[in-house]
């Protein structure tokens, strides 16, 4: 008789798994595709600058990155953007477009 319960209540736990998993598989699949609902992208020229080990300036809106003859070489945040596809908005933001 237990042995018969106990079946019981591993399918009842299987049965849960099972749902919690295509739950959290459905909202895996979901959110991804949430953000991209609006096909743009903010891009902040700060953090991506400082992201690839360049210094910003936010009041010449430019990344100063270090060269690799030893000087440093600084790029308008404009033409960072312009260069990646998308349109720079003053004060430091880049819209890029979704694909």
């Amino acid at each position: 008789m237990t042995s018969n319960v106990q079946t019981g209540k591993e399918d009842v736990d299987m049965e849960r798994r099972r749902w919690f998993a295509g739950v959290t598989l459905a909202v895996a699949l979901s959110v991804p595709l949430a953000g991209c609902a609006s096909g743009k992208l903010r891009l902040d020229m700060a953090k991506s600058c400082q992201a690839h080990g360049g210094t910003w300036s936010q009041t010449r809106e430019t990344c100063a990155m270090a060269g690799s003859s030893g000087g440093t070489a600084e790029k308008q945040a404009k033409d960072i953007c312009a260069y990646q596809g998308g349109t720079y908005l003053p004060g430091g933001s880049c819209i890029l477009d979704g694909t």
